[in-house]
């Protein structure tokens, strides 16, 4: 297939990367982006690494990429295939099994109106998420008070000035102890090598090592839809130091 100009430039701006330089392609979607990218990878003479959000799209890429050094795979899959030394399969992290470890009978929560025991371990579960997709080294309060303001509204954003007292009223008093049995819970899982899929991608990014065995093998990395990506996936990308190929839409 005969490329366009702004394709043809596109490759010969990936084959020609120096150290430290990245790239970032503005393509809406039906713009050809993937014929780009496999031109991009047959340009390349070193392996690189096509990171897609979901299984299907990784398979569909990989056909294509086949005639090039670049592999197609998933993030997640990227990640689970170096913590297979430490995990089976991906574990259930919920309220349920927050609540079964026992965790919460060692902290003092206060009591808030409409905040039981399982609402509670929801909200702890939900925090460990938050965490998990942030781009942080350790859990904060802000983890907490997402969470809660997930459920519960932001506050600044409440009409009633009732409503926004009490929410406000609950993030005060509920986020100092969901954010200190989130921590305890995530390394509770850890040591009974329980990882959810959020958990063990997060792995790469706080763990220099695992990224390390990640990315090891590659000299490029080319992301699609790269507007899609969450602060934990960005700052994955980042810490590798490989060249980057960055392809969304605005």
């Amino acid at each position: 297939m005969k490329l366009t100009d702004e394709q043809g430039e596109i490759r010969e701006g990936v084959a020609t990367l120096k150290p430290g330089e990245n790239l970032k392609v503005i393509a809406f979607a039906g713009a050809g982006k993937t014929t780009t990218l496999k031109a991009c990878a047959e340009a390349r003479n070193d392996r690189g690494i096509y990171l897609a959000f979901n299984s299907s799209i990784a398979k569909e890429a990989k056909e294509k990429l086949a005639r090039s050094k670049c592999q197609a795979k998933t993030m997640h899959g990227l990640a689970f295939g170096v913590m297979r030394e430490w995990m089976e399969a991906p574990a259930q992290i919920n309220a349920r099994s927050f609540m079964s470890s026992q965790i919460m009978d060692r902290f003092h929560v206060p009591d808030v109106k409409g905040w039981g025991d399982y609402r509670i371990a929801a909200a702890v579960s939900s925090t460990m998420s938050k965490f998990a997709a942030s781009a942080d080294g350790d859990f904060q309060l802000r983890h907490a008070e997402a969470a809660l303001m997930e459920v519960l509204g932001d506050p600044d954003f409440i009409v009633s000035e009732e409503k926004a007292n009490f929410v406000r009223d609950t993030i005060d008093k509920l986020s100092e102890p969901l954010k200190l049995m989130a921590f305890e819970f995530w390394g509770d899982c850890m040591a009974k090598q329980l990882y959810s899929h959020d958990m063990y991608l997060k792995m790469l990014d706080v763990d220099e090592n695992l990224r390390r065995d990640a990315f090891s093998r590659y000299k490029y990395v080319m992301i699609d839809e790269a507007q899609d990506i969450n602060p934990v996936q960005r700052s994955i990308l980042t810490k590798t130091g490989l060249h980057l190929v960055a392809v969304g839409d605005p």
